[in-house]
Order: C-alpha cells, then sequence, then structure tokens
C-alpha cells in the first residue's frame, strides 16, 4: 500500500521506519531518561529495574542486551562526555520488542521553577504510574502551563491530594521534614525520588512519604521537583504561594 508521509508517497515499508508497528500507531511502548557519562548519577539499575517492571505491566518482552555497553558507544560515536540518554521499548507486530536508544547534548536547567495548579483533577490510569511513550497529556499540560506564564503544571487527584507535575517529582520541606506523596497516589516511582527516599535523611531533615492536600501546600516552607536528567529543581511558587530556596544540598 501507498501512505503520504511528510511530504511525500511511499509505501510505510521504504519510509526509513516500521510504521505499522504498535509502537508508532498507538503509542504501545515505554521508556526511560537518564544522565550517562560513563557512569549514571542514579544507579542505572533502578532505570532497568523500572523498565522491566513496566515490560512485564504491558506484555512487552523485556530485551536483555548490554545497554550499558550501547550507551558508551554512543558517547564514543557522538564525541562528548556527557548525554541525555533515552531508552525506549516499542511493541512490533511479530510480538518483539523493538529497542531505541537515544542521545542528545544535555542543557541544564537553572532556573527555579514557577508551578500552577491543574483546574481538574487527573483521574485513575495505570498509565500514571509508568513512563510510556503514550505521553500526550503530560506534554499538553506542560503547554498550557507555560502558555500562562508557569513552567510546569501541579496535579491532584479527585480527593484533592498532591500528586506530581508533567515531568517531575514533587517534595515539600517543613520543620526539617521532607514530604514527597507516596506511590499509591498513582505518581511515577521516579529514579530521582527512590534516591532521595533511600537516604531517608538529608542535613538532618527527615525523607518520608505522606499524602499532602492541595489545601495544605501554602503551609510549607519550601518545594522542590526532581528527575534523572535535571536532578533537584526548586520551586519558586505555586499559584500565587511564594516559596523560600531549600537550604540544604541534595546529591543524588
Amino acid at each position: 500500500m501507498i501512505w503520504f508521509i511528510d511530504g511525500m508517497y511511499a509505501s510505510p515499508e521504504n519510509a526509513g521506519y516500521n510504521l505499522n508497528n504498535s509502537g508508532f500507531l498507538h503509542g504501545y511502548g515505554v521508556f526511560t531518561t537518564l544522565l550517562y557519562s560513563n557512569s549514571c548519577r542514579i544507579p542505572f539499575y533502578y532505570h532497568l529495574e523500572r523498565l522491566r517492571n513496566a515490560c512485564k505491566k504491558f506484555n512487552l518482552l523485556f530485551p536483555e542486551i548490554d545497554y550499558r555497553m550501547i550507551m558508551r558507544k554512543l558517547l564514543e560515536y557522538n564525541k562528548v562526555n556527557l548525554l541525555r540518554i533515552r531508552i525506549i521499548l516499542q511493541k512490533s507486530e511479530d510480538r518483539t520488542t523493538k529497542v531505541i536508544v537515544t542521545a542528545d547534548n544535555f542543557s541544564p536547567q537553572k532556573k527555579r521553577f514557577k508551578l500552577v495548579s491543574c483546574s481538574e483533577p487527573r483521574h485513575c490510569s495505570v498509565l500514571n504510574k509508568y513512563k510510556t511513550t503514550n505521553y500526550m497529556l503530560p506534554m499538553y499540560y506542560k503547554q498550557v502551563a507555560m502558555e500562562n506564564g508557569f513552567d510546569e503544571m501541579l496535579f491532584h487527584d479527585c480527593e484533592g491530594n498532591v500528586l506530581e507535575t508533567c515531568f517531575a517529582n514533587v517534595f515539600f520541606v517543613r520543620n526539617r521534614h521532607i514530604y514527597t506523596p507516596p506511590v499509591t497516589n498513582e505518581i511515577l516511582a521516579g529514579t530521582a525520588r527512590r534516591t532521595i527516599l533511600e537516604k531517608g535523611e538529608i542535613e538532618g531533615f527527615q525523607v518520608t512519604e505522606a499524602n499532602i492536600s492541595m489545601k495544605e501546600i501554602g503551609d510549607f516552607e519550601s518545594v522542590f521537583l526532581t528527575n534523572a536528567v535535571h536532578g533537584v529543581m526548586q520551586v519558586d511558587s505555586i499559584d500565587n504561594i511564594k516559596y523560600t530556596p531549600i537550604s540544604f544540598t541534595v546529591k543524588l
């Protein structure tokens, strides 16, 4: 069959990529993103473990290949010392799993973030707890936030509990305690989040999971975000609530 593909008429087989697979047509796949420079800031097995769990959940075969070797080769081929790596596992029509590892230059984010709370609750979905290639909703809500002068959108559930932002886990600080929403609230179990929780304590601040109501977010002193690529990101404000910078250093 002939398709119209990006300005040309061609068969899907000649498009340079298999356009008939479920990964492309239905967003059926999982991924993880990390920084790599012959070592990982966050233990790499955190990422592999999460990928394996996601594959098991969505009936994808997990390819047991040498991902570290692939990343080392990408450093060599791109002639750089640091890469933003994305490992994508997509469902193919023959029930195998297609492996794609992309590499990009890393651009650090140094500014403090302004968040806006979502005007509606995020409803329950199995997709909320996994990094799938069906990422249209987070992309959409981040775009909405940016169009309104903010950097990120903060989600809450139907009971008013804080969840996470489009691309990061969130931590709240008060009285020498650091709180983050539990994974039972249908959030992504981020690898940076896991690293911080396993510390248990950061410079005398106790780290724990706890439900946080949207009604009480103004009761905290500081707020920060985490993800595997950008690490720890300060939050300047949520809506019209201002926060002070955290007074401690979080090392991942």
